[in-house]
Formats: structure tokens, sequence, C-alpha cells
């Protein structure tokens, strides 16, 4: 309805301002019942990325909408805090890939080890770009925790996942990681 569209296009602009002040009318907006309302509270507090925002964009991380859960978890993304790790946890085993792959692509930009054991679980994902956006979140994280769960994509029948494998296990820079890069060396595809 308008009402909505109002809320929404107030939202957008807010986050555009970016500034502090905004964040209590946004969190009102988390518990708005369009949708579309709450998908741009997310965003807008993903702008303004402050950590205040963390407990009203784990509610939406909970969202019966994927569109708006991928926002929340997005926006986590750019606030960039160790706090929203468990609420992110809960999204690698959602059924909607757009869902699954911002947990991912969140977690590898936190950063912290408390995140491995679930990026691990998405290293068996059906979808290949998944695995390979795990694989590439365990590198930015870089501990050796995430080293057998690489080697095992050093085998995967695609060659991205392959190759984002290698990246990540470089990245993590430990010698239990050569035995699975001399494998690669002698791949089928170039590029890996």
């Amino acid at each position: 309805d308008s009402d909505s569209d109002v809320r929404s296009s107030a939202a957008d602009a807010l986050g555009q301002i970016g500034d502090d002040r905004a964040i209590p009318g946004l969190l009102k907006l988390v518990e708005d019942s369009d949708s579309s309302v709450r998908r741009s509270a997310a965003v807008a507090l993903g702008n303004i990325g402050n950590d205040r925002a963390i407990p009203g964009l784990l509610k939406l991380v909970e969202d019966s909408d994927s569109d708006v859960r991928s926002n929340a978890a997005d926006a986590l993304g750019k606030i960039r805090d160790v706090q929203a790790i468990p609420g992110l946890l809960k999204l690698v085993e959602n059924s909607y890939f757009n869902v699954r792959s911002s947990a991912a692509d969140t977690l590898g930009k936190i950063r912290d080890v408390q995140a491995i054991s679930g990026l691990l679980k998405l290293m068996e994902d059906s979808d290949y770009s998944m695995r390979r956006m795990a694989a590439y979140a365990l590198g930015n994280i870089g501990d050796i925790q995430a080293i057998p769960g690489l080697l095992k994509l050093v085998e995967d029948s695609d060659s991205y996942v392959r190759s984002s494998a290698a990246d990540a296990l470089g990245n993590i820079g430990d010698i239990q990681a050569i035995p699975g890069l001399l494998k690669l060396v002698e791949d089928s595809d170039s590029y890996v």
C-alpha cells in the first residue's frame, strides 16, 4: 500500500544520510508488518554501520521473508561485529541460496574463528558456487582449523571450487596444505 511505500522510502533516505540518530526510528521499522519496509530498514541499518543496530538485524535474520533475511545478513557484514555470528550461523542451513550466500559472505568479512564450523557445513552444499563462497570465506578467516575441509575441496568436481580452495589454503599459509596444493599443480584446468 502507499503508506508502506512511504515508510520504505523514509528508511531508504535515512540510510543514505547515514547518521546514527536514525537508528531508533529504523529499529522501529524492523517490526513493520510490510516486508519491503523491513528490507529497507535492514539496508539502511547496514549503511549506517553502527553496532547498536545488531539486535534489530538479528531479529531480521529470523524473518519470514528470505529477501529480508538476506538483506539483514548483508547489513551485518557491513557492521562486521562478532555479536552477529550466532545469528548468521543459523542462516548457513537456510533453504534459500541467497540467504546462505549472504551469511557465508558476511561470516568471511567478520573474520572470526567462531564461524568456521558453519562455513565447513557449506562445503557439503550441492551448489558449486556456495562451496566456492565457503572456501573464500574460510580463506579470509585464515585459520588452520579450516585446512582439512579445504583439502577435501581440492578434490571437488568443479574447477572454480578447486581454485578457490587453493587460494584459501594459500591465504592460511600452513605447510599442512602442501600435499593438497601439489595435487592441484597437475590439475586438468589451467586456471586451477
